[in-house]
């Protein structure tokens, strides 16, 4: 006896079954001696690729991949190993498409198409990209969590893309300064959520910093440590191990000059004496990094004095009250009316309006002045003076234009008290005049201020002598109310009637503020008024005869910049909308730049946008690189005059030709640019006139170029970029049916020889096979096919350099093939099914001992290839050992065929698959309602209880009285084991007289059903009365000889107990041998069932 291993060594990646076949030749039994085939059965080829991270050339593991094939069914799935590589194995020749997911990470690219054809196939690289990973943390203040924390994040670069979940908006009210943030950008913003944590969900790998920053409500600025934090991020989710904590919070408060009043600039604010805070322009001061309590607080400024505040500090009021002063500094000076009149001594006195309140102040100067602190309100100053000092007038005048008249307006003169109050009109010329004015200050007004325009609406005068002189008054135009949107400037000019030709009319401009303002034109008429400025407008000028001037800007103006090194010509700005219209891009340019310093050139651009509009715009000239590429920008409510700012620099150009020989051009050769890490940036393939050109690329990092061709060895590239391509040789076979000349598919072609080269492949559906890119030497081809005889059988082919040998091979058709289908009885195609043809007789010896075999495909067909001619074979479902496991058998179990000289069509085999479950239904059957509710249904196999249920639980509602109800018990396994099913009934039996019979089956088919009927008969009350009075006399004899002679009696006891117990189980058990019924088809409804342990458990019957 000889032993041996035949062990099958494929290629890398290419799957076999089995992988060795251990054979012992004893002559006999053995494969060889039996005449059987040895097969190694391929089951296909190697898919491998790397799912990397955006912007690197390695990736994450555990990103799920699927292989589905064109009909988009599922057939291998796999998870990423390290450095993001996979692959799928085994996997036939065919079209597919390999999809990524993960349940956190995003994927920028997440399918891929892949052909395997005849070897492995190789995913290219860059075709499944993760965007980025997750980055979480957490902010917490005294160990509680902490919402609405800011955390911005920042990078070396900004994404080419806005990430996903990553606010990219300006951040108000941050700045810093930093250094560690030198040459870094922002990239985005995240807020803590209720639970204290924050994540940014999709960073690219790199290195970041992330900077916390918190104002809470009314602007409150809380201190938050750390004030950075430094992470990296590389092939998978990052949770920051350092928490964020809230140490503290400002307080801000105003001091204004009186309630509701102006704000008041460089007040000192201290606490403990201590100086701790300056008032800014607008009033306000912060203390930083307070505690929650009660502080006080005294405020010190010029001309005004403050009482001391008690204030409390929390975070929830972290504004304080506004603070205002408790009294003010008052100044003035009394002035004689002659030189003959003293004011020294004399006393300056303030009544308040409300109260009457007096305060006296005595002038202490000859020079009349005085000074002192009153609190705020409404007062009358006056200087008590004689009757001779109180008889004086007081007299004025009105200009207008030219073509208004100045009589009747009236002049109103009111003391700042408001206890004295005068009107007059105007006279001829204007002028107007108030008698009996006394000394002290005044407001002298005018009422007609509605459509003209005056120098001065309103003026305050201090009569202080007999001489004193009222205020001029001079109309400068007509008003004109504006009410718009924006700020903005007009053009406006009078439109004067039968002006003549040389009549220039000047035009004039003029600011218009947001909201309802008056403005003032010089002259009165009709104006033509023209909108300029940054806003455009559904009417950009109007004709004015009258009423309100409404302007309403429907976009703004959008200003953008680029930066060169040089001066450029082509650049042109191309944008596009991002709405759903797809209207084709603008263009903007060529532009024209203006010289920003001894080295650089900027050149603007500008866009009108309407609020929320979006664009894309990108910079493009034919040698520049730009950065960003691209921008998205967002019009908004206003004009932007500091828009995006392009950077660019020259760009790398790449170009040269593919050569054959004696220099002519090579068309189609793919010529690869990547980077030193062999990343694949671009690829092309050369033009008719061998030319190839990549750019403009990046002239700070250096490229790799590669150019193939198959059949060709290329070499370069040379200093001017060309590659030089040298000719293999090759071989070209076509392979034809000798019968009819028709090409052969499929057809298993091996060739070797050569230097080291090997190579199997088969036929297309022409017949045809190319090998390429073969060196001098010697080759040996075969052709291999079942069912097929090929002249020659194998053939040496010697290869010159350079050489096309083009060999046609004949083959003749010596076996044949049977084509059916596996289903079930239903028709659903079966799959898996390993079917078998088995030589029976024939004109040959040894037919009788061929056997073929095939398994039927997902459609349910197979093919059973080789089936010798003038053969009788039986076609059936292969049966053995772990063969068709999932069958339990087949109809018909055979198929007679005989091979002539053409295959076998239609043969189809039905197969029954081995059941998986006994369905159990039981129809119970009494005569009342009460009855069916106090029975029990039980399951017993083997003496055990295996389930159990009461017909009282059940929970059904019928409308009428129900006598019967189907019980459906949960699937048995059908293992061929007895079941019993019996009653019990809770009915006393003292009461009523019954029996239950068991029914007894077996679980081999899928179901079974039984019938079970419970018909109780009531016994006779005067039959027990009757006994009872009988058994009274002799029971109380047995009762006293008992009571006299206990030990006897319990010795006696035990005796007939023993005896009683054992006459019930056999019982019992003679009553479940009987009656015994076979279960029928039947349907039922499911419904509850009850599982018991294992052991049947006793129980009191009731009475």
């Amino acid at each position: 006896m000889l032993y041996f291993q035949f062990q099958i060594d494929p290629p890398k990646g290419w799957t076999f079954d089995p992988v060795e076949v251990p054979i012992n030749f004893d002559g006999a039994t053995d494969l060889c001696s039996l005449g059987k085939d040895i097969n190694f059965n391929f089951k296909g080829f190697a898919v491998t690729g790397k799912v990397t991270s955006a912007g690197s050339g390695s990736g994450p593991s555990g990103v799920q991949l699927q292989l589905l094939d064109e009909s988009g069914k599922s057939k291998l799935e796999v998870s990423t190993g390290k450095d993001g590589n996979f692959i799928f194995t085994p996997v036939l020749p065919g079209n597919y498409i390999i999809k990524a997911s993960h349940s956190k990470w995003m994927l920028s690219k997440k399918e891929v198409a892949i052909t395997v054809k005849t070897g492995n196939a190789v995913v290219p690289p860059d075709s499944l990209v993760v965007t980025g990973y997750e980055v979480s943390g957490t902010v917490t203040s005294d160990k509680e969590p902490i919402t609405g924390v800011t955390f911005i994040v920042f990078g070396t670069k900004k994404p080419e893309k806005p990430l996903m979940g990553c606010d990219q908006s300006h951040v108000s009210g941050f700045s810093t300064t930093s250094p560690e943030l030198k040459n870094k950008v922002i990239i985005c913003h995240v807020v803590s959520d209720i639970s204290g944590r924050f994540s940014f969900p999709c960073l690219p790998s790199g290195k970041y910093v992330v900077i916390p920053h918190y104002k809470g409500a009314q602007n409150i600025k809380f201190d938050v440590q750390p004030p950075l934090l430094e992470f990296a991020v590389e092939h998978d989710s990052v949770a920051l191990p350092t928490p964020f904590q809230v140490k503290g919070f400002s307080v801000s408060g105003r001091v204004l000059w009186s309630k509701d009043g102006k704000p008041m600039a460089k007040a000192t604010i201290l606490m403990k004496n201590k100086v701790v805070a300056v008032t800014q322009t607008d009033g306000t001061f912060h203390l930083d990094s307070m505690r929650a309590g009660t502080y006080l607080l005294s405020v010190k400024a010029d001309d005004v004095l403050f009482k001391e505040t008690e204030v409390k500090v929390t975070p929830k009021s972290p504004v304080l009250d506004d603070i205002f002063p408790d009294s003010y500094k008052v100044c003035g000076k009394v002035k004689p009316s002659s030189q003959s009149t003293q004011v020294q001594s004399r006393d300056v006195q303030f009544v308040k309006k409300e109260s009457g309140t007096v305060h006296n102040v005595k002038v202490e100067s000859a020079s009349g002045d005085f000074c002192t602190f009153i609190a705020p309100g409404v007062y009358h100053a006056s200087v008590p003076v004689t009757a001779e000092e109180k008889n004086k007038g007081l007299q004025g005048q009105v200009v207008c234009l030219p073509e208004q008249t100045c009589t009747g307006i009236t002049v109103v003169l009111t003391s700042t008290t408001g206890q004295d109050h005068f009107t007059t009109t105007t006279v001829a010329g204007g002028k107007y005049k108030l008698d009996n004015v006394l000394p002290g200050d005044y407001k002298v007004s005018l009422d007609r201020v509605s459509d003209w325009c005056w120098d001065q609406s309103s003026a305050p005068l201090a009569v202080n002598s007999a001489n004193t002189a009222g205020p001029t008054f001079t109309q400068t135009g007509i008003s004109i109310t504006f009410v718009s949107s924006h700020n903005t400037k007009i053009l406006y000019k009078l439109l004067k009637k039968n002006k003549g030709a040389n009549d220039k009319v000047p035009t004039r401009e003029m600011s218009i503020s947001t909201g309802k303002s008056k403005v003032c034109f010089p002259d009165e008429g009709e104006y033509e008024i023209e909108m300029v400025g940054c806003h455009q407008y559904i009417v950009p000028k109007i004709h004015w005869k009258g009423g309100p001037v409404v302007l309403t800007a429907i976009s703004h103006a959008y200003t953008g910049y680029i930066i060169t090194q040089e001066p450029v010509s082509d650049l042109v700005i191309t944008y596009s909308g991002n709405d759903e219209t797809r209207q084709s891009p603008k263009r903007l340019g060529p532009l024209v730049g203006v010289k920003k310093d001894a080295t650089k050139y900027s050149y603007s651009f500008n866009l009108q946008l309407a609020e929320g509009e979006k664009v894309t715009v990108k910079p493009t000239a034919k040698s520049l690189l730009f950065s960003p590429p691209s921008y998205n920008i967002v019009g908004g409510v206003d004009c932007e005059e500091n828009g995006v700012t392009f950077d660019s620099e020259k760009g790398k150009i790449l170009k040269g030709r593919v050569l054959g020989a004696a220099n002519t051009p090579l068309r189609g050769a793919s010529v690869t640019l990547a980077d030193l890490d062999d990343s694949v940036i671009s690829s092309q393939e050369s033009a008719s006139d061998g030319y190839y050109v990549f750019g403009p690329l990046s002239a700070a990092k250096k490229y790799k170029l590669t150019a193939l061709k198959e059949g060709y060895i290329i070499s370069g590239p040379q200093d001017n970029g060309d590659f030089s391509a040298h000719k293999m040789a090759e071989v070209n076979v076509e392979v034809k049916d000798q019968a009819d000349n028709s090409p052969l598919e499929s057809v298993l072609l091996s060739l070797s020889g050569g230097q080291n080269y090997r190579r199997n492949s088969v036929t297309g559906p022409d017949g045809k096979m190319n090998f390429m890119s073969l060196s001098l030497g010697q080759y040996y081809l075969r052709p291999m096919m079942k069912e097929y005889r090929f002249d020659p059988p194998s053939k040496i082919i010697n290869v010159e350099e350079g050489a096309t040998v083009n060999i046609v091979l004949h083959g003749k058709r010596v076996a044949y093939s049977v084509f059916g289908s596996v289903t079930s009885l239903s028709g659903d195609p079966e799959v898996g099914v390993i079917v078998e043809a088995v030589g029976v007789d024939g004109q040959h010896e040894d037919c009788s001992q061929l056997q073929e075999e095939s398994m039927s495909e997902s459609t349910g067909q197979f093919r059973i290839r080789g089936l010798q001619p003038q053969c009788n074979y039986m076609v059936r479902v292969k049966q053995g050992m772990d063969i068709n496991k999932h069958i339990r058998r087949a109809t018909p179990e055979g198929i007679s065929v005989k091979v002539v000289n053409k295959d076998v069509d239609n043969v189809r085999l039905i197969v029954f698959r081995r059941l998986t479950q006994t369905d159990l239904t039981v129809l119970v059957e009494s005569d009342t309602p009460e009855h069916l509710r106090s029975l029990k249904a039980k399951l017993y196999r083997d003496e055990v209880v295996v389930h159990s249920m009461r017909l009282s639980d059940l929970k059904i509602t019928p409308t009428f009285a129900l006598s019967s109800v189907v019980l459906a018990f949960p699937p048995l396994t059908p293992d061929g084991r007895t079941y019993t099913l019996q009653l019990e009934s809770s009915l006393s039996q003292a009461s009523y007289t019954y029996s239950t019979q068991p029914v007894r089956f077996k679980a081999d088919s899928s179901f079974r059903s039984a019938r079970l009927a419970f018909f109780p008969q009531p016994r006779s009350h005067d039959s027990e009365l009757s006994h009872t009075s009988y058994l009274v006399v002799p029971l109380l004899a047995v009762l006293t000889l008992l009571f006299y002679n206990q030990t006897a009696a319990l010795r006696c006891f035990e005796l007939v107990n023993s005896c009683v117990a054992s006459l019930a189980a056999a019982r019992e058990n003679n009553t479940r041998a009987h009656h015994t019924q076979d279960a029928g088809l039947s349907d039922a409804d499911a419904l509850l069932v009850e599982p018991v342990g294992n052991k049947r458990k006793s129980k009191p019957r009731k009475t």
